[in-house]
């Protein structure tokens, strides 16, 4: 559950710092940050998959992206 508040909060703080930048392309720093998010989730995933239960990293690779982009819908 805290992961997810945490992705959330970056995907607040993603939106709050593209905003600075360039305020028309907040979207797609934040869909910037899933994509990457996802990516090393999963090699974090394939590394881990012997130690950490398995139903905890799926999960989080599920709740991962929503979490994000609800975090920078809320900044923006």
């Amino acid at each position: 559950m805290t992961d997810a508040i945490y992705s959330a909060l970056g995907g607040w703080t993603c939106a709050a710092i593209a905003r600075i930048n360039v305020e028309k392309h907040v979207e797609k720093h934040v869909l910037a940050l899933i994509v990457l998010g996802e990516l090393v989730g999963l090699a974090a995933t394939i590394v881990n998959w012997a130690i950490i239960p398995h139903y905890f990293s799926l999960g989080l690779m599920i709740l991962y992206p929503p979490a994000v982009w609800i975090g920078g819908r809320l900044r923006k």
